[in-house]
């Protein structure tokens, strides 16, 4: 049997995989990851039924990531196959470790800065240099929400200083206003980019995320992005992943890395092609 962790089974992609899995001749089951029960060492259950998948593939979203990860634990520690492991997940939610992990495995990112309570003026001028926009991040930003841009040092700073007052803290990065709001999404999938889009912002609008209001269209990527893209979902060991690719005028630099990316738009029109290549590939 096959388990999709998805709070919401109507969603698109939660849908597409069912429904391609099914195809395939699989038992599918969409389950939510917080009906399930951990018993440590003797496995998941759900309504005290023990759980034994052939396949999970996790679908949950960044708040639901300490019970997610929990239940991934206790079926790798029982040898069970998920598609993207606990670990790669992990990392992917956090925008530092991501950006971590790329750095190291030589990968370019964007110029970016983090200091959990900034309260000098050495560190806030350190942090916000000669007064350009930057783009200020929370850690498990994700979808757009928690990316603000700053025009200036006095916003940023006052930006800075609120989430400082919230016990929160987020990544400084770089504004890069040549890109225009547009980016590239790349679906790597086993090693191999399988899907592309570029999407462009809404007018009035820098983040050029579909749930803020974005258009997207498929796109034909260069190899060297598909180099990049490749490189990134090795660099965070995910075995599917969407990564963002970011045009500057010092060449496409990775944005992000998203460990359960959005299928409908990825797919350019081409109804559950995505799922289908992950259903024959596992």
């Amino acid at each position: 049997m096959v388990i999709i962790l998805s709070r919401d089974s109507i969603l698109y992609s939660t849908q597409s995989l069912e429904s391609a899995f099914l195809e395939a001749g699989h038992r599918v089951q969409v389950i939510d990851v917080l009906a399930l029960e951990i018993k440590v060492g003797y496995g998941v259950f759900l309504n005290g039924e023990l759980l034994q998948p052939t396949l999970v593939i996790p679908r949950f979203s960044s708040h639901l990531l300490v019970a997610g990860l929990a239940v991934l634990r206790e079926w790798e520690n029982r040898s069970i196959p998920v598609l993207n492991s606990s670990q790669s997940i992990a990392i992917a939610n956090d925008q530092l470790a991501t950006l971590q992990h790329l750095q190291q495995a030589g990968l370019p990112i964007p110029q970016t800065s983090f200091c959990s309570q900034p309260s000098t003026e050495e560190t806030f001028d350190s942090i916000l240099g000669e007064g350009e926009a930057k783009v200020i991040k929370l850690l498990d930003s994700s979808q757009g929400r928690g990316v603000t841009l700053a025009q200036d040092s006095t916003t940023a700073r006052s930006l800075l200083t609120t989430l400082a007052s919230l016990r929160s803290s987020g990544l400084t990065q770089k504004y890069y206003g040549e890109s225009e709001g547009c980016d590239y999404r790349l679906i790597v999938l086993h090693g191999e980019v399988v899907a592309a889009i570029s999407r462009r912002s809404k007018e009035g609008e820098f983040r050029a995320n579909l749930h803020q209001g974005a258009t997207a269209e498929p796109y034909e990527p260069s190899e060297r992005q598909k180099e990049l893209a490749i490189k990134a979902a090795e660099a965070l060991g995910l075995d599917f992943a969407g990564v963002d690719l970011l045009p500057t005028a010092k060449g496409d630099l990775v944005l992000e890395v998203n460990a359960s990316p959005g299928l409908q738009g990825a797919e350019g029109g081409e109804h559950g092609f995505i799922s289908r290549l992950i259903s024959k590939s596992l």
